[in-house]
């Protein structure tokens, strides 16, 4: 087989094509980078933990029955907790006392203001 020139510049094309090539997946951020670390060593962590379990003598499948035992649990104490966080709740009755302290107050405040403009009239109030 002989190599025509044509070939080899059209090699030669598509070699530098592949070198100028834009990866197709963007770079991660840094703080997703980090977080996907810590993530990777909790499971490392997790992982150790089971196979020394299960070199001691406890069950694989008990442990992680277990666990998901304990994650539903914590899902529905979560649960609860939204379910209480948003029950509705009736307004707080106020005291007497209070009712007229805040009534005084604001009775005191408009004079106040009339004191202020005399030539207004806000007759009628308090």
């Amino acid at each position: 087989m002989q190599s025509s020139p044509n070939s080899r510049a059209l090699c030669s094309f598509y070699a530098s094509e592949l070198l100028t090539q834009v990866p197709e997946t963007p770079m991660k951020s840094i703080k997703y980078m980090d977080k996907e670390i810590i993530n990777l060593k909790k499971d490392l962590m997790r992982s150790r933990f089971l196979i020394q379990s299960v070199k001691i003598g406890r069950g694989y499948f008990t442990i992680l029955r277990e666990e998901s035992a304990l994650k539903k649990k914590q899902q529905q104490l979560q649960k609860l907790k939204e379910e209480e966080r948003h029950k509705f709740q009736p307004a707080r009755k106020m005291s007497e006392i209070q009712y007229q302290d805040i009534l005084l107050s604001s009775c005191a405040r408009i004079n106040g203001q009339m004191n202020r403009h005399p030539g207004k009239n806000m007759s009628g109030v308090c």
